[in-house]
């Protein structure tokens, strides 16, 4: 036998009449019955009664649900076969109109969850996206740095090359005057001698 939900609102007969609770055995006996004391109504003649009417046992347990009630009530429901708005709904299922409900209560919720993870993802990634272009400038600052004290290395090799170069110079300064000097002592040694003999 299929499932069936039976999702039936009623909580009091007429005005004058006292509010009593539902007795459920009914042919065939549904699986589950679901009573919602929060939601209630008054049965008001003409309400509909609204029924998937390709189902066939749906539709005969339509029918005896409304001879019920007006024996109970008396008030007189409409049948309004696949009303979805209608105030009582006989469903089979996930067909039911209460998952449509449903859906369009957690949807919108689901939808909202989504967009905020994305946006916290979004968010995520726009830090990480800074924090590597902030890694980026460091590394580029530290290879300016690397560079200048090459370039300073090098000012300074030049530097000593050239103080080296000076310093050859001084000393072949120093060496053609001693040169000069000693050349000039042994020319007057050496004349000096000639003069002896």
């Amino acid at each position: 036998m299929r499932h069936l939900i039976l999702s039936l609102f009623i909580a009091c007969a007429p005005a004058f009449a006292v509010a009593e609770r539902a007795d459920y055995r009914v042919i065939p006996q549904p699986k589950s019955v679901q009573v919602d004391d929060s939601q209630t109504f008054t049965l008001q003649p003409g309400m509909g009664i609204a029924f998937d009417a390709s189902d066939p046992e749906l539709s005969r347990n339509a029918h005896f649900l409304r001879t019920w009630i007006q024996q109970l009530t008396g008030v007189q429901l409409a049948m309004t076969p696949n009303d979805k708005k209608a105030a009582v709904r006989l469903v089979i299922g996930l067909d039911a109109p209460v998952i449509e409900d449903l859906v369009g209560v957690v949807l919108p919720v689901v939808v909202m969850v989504v967009m905020m993870v994305m946006v916290v993802v979004l968010l995520v990634l726009v830090m990480i996206m800074m924090v590597m272009l902030v890694l980026l400038i460091l590394v580029m600052i530290m290879m300016m740095m690397v560079l200048v004290l090459l370039v300073l290395v090098m000012i300074v090799m030049v530097m000593l090359v050239l103080l080296l170069i000076l310093l050859i110079m001084v000393m072949m300064v120093l060496m053609v005057r001693l040169g000069g000097q000693l050349l000039q002592g042994l020319l007057q040694g050496v004349g000096a001698l000639d003069g002896l003999q």
